[in-house]
């Protein structure tokens, strides 16, 4: 369960929550399996400690701000492909977990899981055995949000912006100012991302937006755009 050679596993671990963070690399000391090359918070410092080849797995948390998480496992990815990514998310970070298994991420763990799930995981990737997520029985399954994602991929640009607005509650009055527009116009808006995400109310909607990525749980006014 160790990298090649019997060599522990090189492991990167990104998380700007500097608590979680420690508390991953805690998980990873015991023994001699693992060996934390890097404990980082931002992006680009994951992807730098990639550059010399030292590295086996990359643990990203979808805790990182907007749809950081999912930028980081395409660079990734894209730029060091030996590196194997798994992805750590909590039950309402699903959406981002399941983009960043569309993005080439090998493994994903819930946080509802045990610390040794997440050692597996990473044991098994570095071995090339990655195979079902790890998501636990009370996680819904990563396939039954495609539905989610395909309405969510049908609202325009200007919508995604009233529903970053939305999940800070205010009224319509206060949304159409914030807006620039009309009563009317904001209305007419909140009705189509109703429609268009299946929702019955704005609270359901922002939590459909919120648990695919949309709305960032750190800044949920920051803009933030689907990728292409």
């Amino acid at each position: 369960m160790s990298a090649a050679g019997g060599a522990p596993v090189r492991v990167v671990v990104l998380d700007h929550l500097r608590l979680s963070a420690d508390a991953l690399c805690a998980l990873l000391e015991p023994g001699d399996q693992f060996d934390v090359v890097a404990k980082v918070a931002f992006p680009s410092e994951a992807v730098h400690a990639c550059e010399d080849g030292e590295v086996d797995v990359a643990v990203v948390s979808m805790s990182l701000p907007g749809l950081e998480g999912i930028r980081v496992v395409e660079r990734l990815r894209r730029g060091h492909p030996a590196v194997k990514v798994v992805v750590l998310a909590a039950p309402e970070q699903l959406g981002l977990a399941a983009r960043a298994m569309a993005a080439g991420a090998h493994e994903y763990v819930s946080k509802l899981e045990s610390g040794e799930s997440l050692r597996r995981a990473i044991a098994d990737v570095a071995g090339g055995r990655a195979g079902q997520a790890v998501t636990g029985e009370r996680a819904p399954s990563i396939a039954a949000l495609d539905e989610d994602l395909q309405r969510l991929e049908s609202l325009t640009p200007r919508e995604i912006e009233v529903l970053q607005i939305m999940a800070t509650g205010p009224s319509t009055t206060r949304l159409a100012h914030s807006l620039g527009v009309t009563a009317l116009t904001a209305r007419t808006h909140i009705k189509s991302i109703l429609r268009k995400l299946g929702a019955h109310s704005r609270l359901e909607a922002v939590t459909v937006a919120r648990r695919l990525g949309v709305i960032g749980s750190i800044d949920a006014t920051a803009p933030v755009r689907l990728p292409s």
